[in-house]
């Protein structure tokens, strides 16, 4: 995890991700992971794997109520395979078994290959909205939602809005 996160666009996409990023910030995370599945909280954070070798690739996190948040990040080297879209199938797949049946997420405005990823797993663009400040100040992020219980769209991109 440490040595993903030295990825400058981890960062930079993700508000709150330390950088540099230490052995000390990946512990932290880890045990407040380990501490969430232990508990009685909704947040689920769900490691990403190569199947082959078992090396480490980056999360998929969601938070188990309606109108939950789901976030992600993978690693620099596996990206462009597709394998977070099909994290995130599964993730969105898991919390509807829990029986959430809507769940939201948000990307910086600039973040075309995360956008792809929330479109291609089924959620819509539905405009921007304030949350915490990217590491280039940029307060405005692009909301998704996605509806459970709705039939899935078309798939095609809605450009409405974007900056």
């Amino acid at each position: 995890m440490t040595a993903a996160c030295q990825d400058p666009e981890i960062s930079r996409w993700i508000p709150l991700v330390p950088c540099p990023y230490g052995l000390d910030d990946a512990t932290t995370f880890l045990r407040s992971v380990e501490r969430r599945w232990s508990e009685d909280d909704p947040e689920r954070t769900f490691a990403i794997d190569e199947l082959e070798t078992g090396v480490f690739l980056g999360v998929v996190t969601v938070h188990l109520r309606e109108g939950g948040a789901v976030g992600y990040w993978l690693s620099r080297q596996a990206r462009g395979r597709g394998l977070m879209t099909e994290a995130v199938r599964a993730v969105v797949e898991w919390a509807q078994g829990q029986g959430v049946r809507r769940l939201s997420l948000m990307t910086h405005p600039d973040n075309i290959a995360s956008q792809r990823v929330a479109e291609k797993a089924g959620f819509r663009y539905v405009g921007l909205t304030h949350g915490p400040a990217f590491e280039d100040g940029t307060d405005q992020a692009r909301l998704y939602e996605l509806d459970l219980a709705k039939p899935a769209a078309s798939g095609s991109r809605d450009h409405a809005g974007s900056t």
